[in-house]
Formats: structure tokens, sequence, C-alpha cells
């Protein structure tokens, strides 16, 4: 495996960027700044990238301020629902697009950042992050324009989608585009047909039926995705379903008057009640908490739960898969009945399995679903593989019982017949 230095000289065009343990601990995210551990996982890559990267552009360019898109208390909302982020840089707004994926050849493009005008950027970087090596890369960029114009549009992932090869590595065009008129930076985006106008209804029903956090990927559940693009362009609407989504808010709408896009009462713990047309309550920012409880497996994609929350799993599944081999064991040596050691261990790893498997059904990704059943897999040999031994053993034993019956009979046959 070639080492940081080694790839950034295999590649000397595209950015590099080693990733630290502090790095690490600052991007991770709040719990409860989120819905599920999608959102979490895609938080925490998001954060990890504009962090890194908003440094980056500082040092290169010390006179011109980079700034996140939208604003850092404004980014939950963003990222409960989609993967992206923008860095306004003087005149051009670079989108980062990140992925902790092996497969580089697709530049995937949420459909949001490129058709969502108020979200439009200038240029699109394709960012790779490998958080077990430590390290993440910008692979290239695109043009608003060139992504609306040759990429692919994958209707069941509403992404766009552009081949690796179709991207420029050399980003000193950033640092051009500077010295650049605005007129000349529009040439490289796409004019966009706005966005339908939502009515009080559309918006109330789009939030009773994506508030519930069990939909993962509410982007993929409206049928008609201009609706979801037109909602989250809104602020004050996205605000309002990522508000009840994670819970701070019950949802009660009251339809006051079609002047006003949206009126909603809500009740806040219970107790207060106010419009949040008018005020929004308070959002923390994003959370780069250092001594947060709370961290994402990151190796692996499909590996979305925290590792606080496996390392106990696997040592219950672990232990009581090791209880449940050695009474089969116990039964075969005949320290148990060798049908109670049988029947108590097979018992054991049928309801683990059950258990583990209904806990885990709502969130499993493969992986998970892989590890329990090589670990029941490895306990059920175990015990076949005891209780056929206990059965091999015994039928040796009665072989050997009946060849001395046999034995026994011929030298009585032999002997004391004749003598007789």
């Amino acid at each position: 495996m070639l080492s940081f230095d080694e790839l950034a000289r295999e590649f000397p065009e595209q950015i590099w960027i080693e990733i630290s343990e502090e790095d690490e601990e600052n991007a991770l995210p709040n719990e409860q700044d989120y819905s599920n551990d999608t959102a979490r996982l895609n938080a925490y890559l998001n954060c990890l990238c504009l962090n890194l990267l908003l440094a980056w552009f500082q040092e290169e360019e010390e006179e011109i301020q980079p700034l996140p898109f939208p604003k850092r208390n404004e980014l939950p909302s963003v990222w409960e629902f989609v993967n992206g982020v923008a860095i306004d840089f003087g005149k051009a707004r670079f989108v980062i697009i990140s992925s902790d994926g092996i497969d580089t050849d697709e530049f995937i493009i949420p459909g949001e950042w490129i058709d969502i005008p108020s979200w439009r950027g200038n240029y699109y970087l394709a960012v790779q992050v490998n958080c077990e090596d430590g390290w993440l890369r910008v692979l290239g960029y695109a043009t608003h324009k060139q992504i609306k114009n040759e990429a692919d549009y994958d209707e069941v992932n509403r992404s766009y989608l552009l081949e690796r090869e179709d991207l420029v590595e050399d980003l000193n065009i950033i640092f051009v585009m500077q010295d650049l008129d605005e007129n000349e930076l529009e040439n490289n985006v796409e004019t966009l047909d706005n966005l339908p106008t939502l009515s009080s209804t559309e918006v109330t029903d789009l939030v009773e039926n994506l508030s519930h956090n069990s939909i993962y990927l509410p982007r993929l559940e409206v049928e008609d995705f201009t609706k979801f693009k037109a909602l989250l362009g809104n602020a004050v609407w996205r605000q309002q379903l990522y508000q009840v989504r994670i819970g701070n808010i019950n949802w009660k709408p009251e339809l006051n008057s079609d002047k006003i896009p949206i009126v909603s009462s809500l009740e806040y713990d219970n107790k207060t009640k106010f419009k949040l047309v008018d005020n929004l309550p308070e959002l923390k920012p994003v959370s780069q908490n250092k001594n947060s409880n709370y961290s994402i497996e990151l190796s692996d994609r499909n590996k979305d739960y925290n590792i606080q929350t496996n390392l106990p799993f696997y040592m219950a599944l672990i232990i009581v898969n090791i209880v449940s081999g050695f009474t089969t064991i116990s039964g075969a040596v005949e320290i148990l009945s060798r049908y109670l050691g049988w029947y108590f261990g097979a018992s054991i790893q049928a309801l683990l399995f059950l258990l583990t498997s209904g806990f885990t059904l709502k969130h499993a990704r493969w992986s998970k679903w892989m590890a329990i059943g090589s670990f029941s897999i490895i306990s059920i040999y175990t015990s076949i593989f005891a209780y056929y031994d206990n059965l091999l053993a015994e039928t040796r034993k009665k072989d050997a019982l009946n060849r001395a019956i046999s034995a026994h009979q011929n030298l009585v046959n032999e002997v004391f017949i004749p003598i007789e």
C-alpha cells in the first residue's frame, strides 16, 4: 500500500490533505442533531471536508475569506437530507461533493445542488475521503454547465453522473477565476428554470409526509422531485421539516392565510407556542464536539453504526455464542446430558439469531447481517460437530463392545466347548 507522500507524488495535480485525529474529532456530529445514522455519517464526511478545504483555501489565498454555504448554523438542516456543501470564495462558488467509497469512476452529484437556483455553484469538486488511512483528495472539478449538459441523470437516485475522466484535475483555475468578472463566470453556469411555487397545503403535506425519522432518504420519497427541491431551497420550510424530524417541535398545521407561503402553529417542549415563520427556533451550530461520546465507523459506507454501539453488541454476541457452544460440548463429554446440551445450545442459538435480527432489522446493512450470520453459523457448526463427535464416539464404543462380545463368544466356542 502506498504512503500518503507516495500517493501525492503519483497524482501531483490533485489536492491531497492529511486527516488528523483532531480533525476527525472536530467533525463528529452530536447524535441529537440528526434523525438517523445515515444522516450523521453524511454530516461527518461533509463537515470534515468543509473544515479541511476551508483551511486549504485560506492558506492558498490569504486575501480572500472563504465562507461556507449555507451558513454553519443552517448546515444540519441540509445534511439531514442531502450530501454536499459549498464554499463561496471570492466571486465563485465551489460545491463540495464528498464520498468515502473506493469506486471513483463516477462523480455523483445530487440533483438539488444542480437544480436549485439559490444552491447552484460555478464549480463542483469531487472529493474522496479515506478515514482509515487518514487522507482526503480532490479528484477534480466540473462546471455547472458541463454537468447539466454532459452528465447522465439517474432518475432512481435523482443524481447527475459524470465520468471521472471528464473532470479537470488541475485546480489552479480556482485562483485564476478571481480575476474574471461576473459575466465571464456566468459562462460556466447553465440557466435554470424556476422551481414551482408551493402552496401552503402542499408544504404542509410534504412536511407531514416526510416528518417521520424512519424515512432515511426523504429526497427519494416524494413523487414529484421538483416539489422537494422547492421545499429544500426555502430555508424556512427546510428548517421546519428538519426540526420536526429531529423531534424538537411537534407539527400542528393551521393554515390561516393564502398570502403567507405557510403559517404553522408549533409546540416546543409542549409549552411554548409560536409561529415558526416569524420565530425560528435557535439552531446549534454544526457540532464539532470533542467530548462527544458518539463516533462513526468510517472505513466502509455500509458500516453506519457508531463504535460505542457496535462494540458491546459484538461482545455480547461472542459471549452468548461461546456459552451456547460450551453447553453442546458439555453434552458431548457428558458433563450435561448430551440431549440437554444439544437442545439447550441450539435453543440459545435460535433465540440469539431472532433477537439480533429483530434488533437490527430497521437499521442493519449487509455488513451487520454478515456478522450475525457468521457468528451463528460458526456456533451451529460447533454444536453439530460436538453432537456428531459424541455420536461417533458412542458408535465406536458400541463397535468395540460388539467386537469384544464376539471375541469372547469365539473364545468360548473354541476353548470351552471342546473341553466339554
